[in-house]
Parts: C-alpha cells; sequence; structure tokens
C-alpha cells in the first residue's frame, strides 16, 4: 500500500529542472539498474518533456509539495507497436508502494489509449523490480543487454481484455 506524503503527477516541460534533478540525485545503486536516457542531460530531459507534450510519450512522476520529483515512470514512442515502459524510484522512496502506483498509472494510461502491447528490459539481478513487473502482468520473452552482453531480461505485457459482455468475475 502507498504510504501517505508524494503525489504523482503527470509530467511535463514544466518539469524540466525537477526531473534533471532527480536524475541528477540517482545513487550508483539506483543508476547502475536504471539509467533511461544513457547520458543525463537538461537537454535530454527537456526533448523528452516536449516529446510528453506532443503526445509521443507518457511520462508520470511522484513528486512531493514542493515540487522535488523522487520517481519516474514512462512509455516511450507510444505509438510504436510495442512502445517502451521504464521506471526508477529515488532510494529512499523504494519499498513503500510508490513504484508500483507510479506503474499503475502509466500501464493504465496506456490501456486508456488502446496500446496493446508495452516491452521493458531489466537487469536480471534486479529480482524486487521482476517480481513487481510480473505482478503487474510482464512475462519474460528473452534476453537483453543493459551493461554486459545478456546481462537483462526483455519483458512484455499484453493490455488486459475486458471480460465478456453478461459476464462477471467472482468476488
Amino acid at each position: 500500500m502507498l504510504d501517505s506524503g508524494p503525489e504523482i503527477i503527470a509530467l511535463g516541460p514544466a518539469h524540466v529542472r525537477p526531473l534533471f534533478a532527480f536524475y541528477q540525485s540517482l545513487t550508483p545503486a539506483v543508476t547502475s539498474l536504471f539509467l533511461p536516457f544513457g547520458h543525463i542531460t537538461e537537454i535530454a530531459i527537456r526533448a523528452h518533456l516536449e516529446a510528453v507534450s506532443a503526445g509521443a510519450h507518457l511520462s508520470y512522476g511522484l513528486a512531493d509539495a514542493p515540487g522535488a520529483i523522487h520517481g519516474h515512470a514512462f512509455l516511450l514512442d507510444n505509438q510504436a507497436d510495442e512502445p517502451i515502459f521504464g521506471i526508477g524510484v529515488d532510494e529512499s522512496y523504494q519499498g513503500r508502494g510508490h513504484g508500483r502506483e507510479l506503474m499503475r498509472r502509466v500501464l493504465s494510461e496506456a490501456d486508456g489509449q488502446g496500446i496493446s502491447t508495452t516491452i521493458l528490459t531489466v537487469v536480471k539481478h534486479n529480482h524486487r523490480a521482476i517480481r513487481l513487473y510480473e505482478t503487474m502482468g510482464y512475462i519474460r520473452t528473452g534476453e537483453a543487454t543493459f551493461r554486459t552482453r545478456y546481462d537483462s531480461w526483455s519483458m512484455t505485457r499484453l493490455r488486459p481484455t475486458a471480460p465478456a459482455a453478461g459476464r462477471t468475475s467472482p468476488s
């Protein structure tokens, strides 16, 4: 369950500085598992958020009252056949349900837009993330490379289908 505190917000061009600050603040333990934009620059963050405004990506942040961002979840190229999902949460905010809620928000938006398949990669020894992804409907589909050859899993999620008309799920 999500503890009280930060809220999940939709990100856009007004969030360049707080999102850049989030990426700059990540510990080596986090960046060893999550570095979606390669070398993080303010220009790369600005480009990402401008693409969000243009409808090319989805992007949400975990923000506190002063506006600092402590987590970022996104879907890249949401017009592609298999948009890429990514998520990173500040080490001090992990294990409290924030990542799950960020994921739910992005995947719910993707489902609402009719996006049928999303993909991601996860480092093989990141067992906590793998368990989360599996509970959110992702299955392993092969190996991938993040830092070294085949150090990661490729995972795919198909949009859940609605129950057939007239059928109800058990209570």
